[in-house]
């Protein structure tokens, strides 16, 4: 289990961060089969994660808008992984 502290200058954001880690963890966890930070590059992830902004910037649905930035926080994520991988 994860525990986080928000600091008391964005606790206002509290319940969006929380709706929007748990976004994060379970779209990670529907792609862990894909083991993306240790079989492809660091420009190869780049690349994924510059398609997940263009995806995001081409969804017209608010619901699915917000989904696309949770996949545009999880390949910076991924990157953050391979990048202390090295």
């Amino acid at each position: 289990m994860i525990k986080l502290v928000v600091p008391a200058s964005i606790q206002h954001y509290e319940d969006q961060l929380e709706s929007f880690l748990l976004g994060m963890i379970h779209k990670l966890d529907l792609n862990s089969h894909k083991d993306t930070p240790t079989t492809e590059t660091i420009e190869r992830i780049l690349e994924l994660l510059f398609q997940e902004v263009v995806e995001y910037k081409n969804e017209s649905g608010r619901k699915r808008r917000l989904v696309e930035l949770m996949d545009v926080a999880n390949f910076a994520f991924l990157l953050y992984l391979a990048e202390r991988a090295k």
